[in-house]
């Protein structure tokens, strides 16, 4: 999920060059909020796995399924 996450920010920094945003701390700005999510999806995630009435697998399956709606979203939103 990291690696899709570097990607999209990736993708939103070159959107933002092409939109005319020249604003030298936009790249700073996206990265942050990227760390920020991620760090809290980590702390989230971590309180989540304890609870004991779902199996693992079904936190994987919804992880998965997560990254794959989003990117058929991002997909139709083109």
């Amino acid at each position: 999920m990291g690696l899709a996450l570097s990607i999209d920010s990736f993708g939103v920094i070159i959107g933002g060059i092409i939109a005319g945003i020249s604003n030298n701390y936009f790249p700073i700005f996206i990265s942050g909020f990227h760390l920020g999510l991620l760090l809290f999806g980590n702390f989230l995630g971590k309180k989540i796995s304890k609870l004991e009435f779902f199996p693992d697998i079904v936190w994987s399956l919804l992880s998965g399924i997560t990254i794959t709606i989003i990117g058929i979203l991002k997909l139709i939103s083109i």
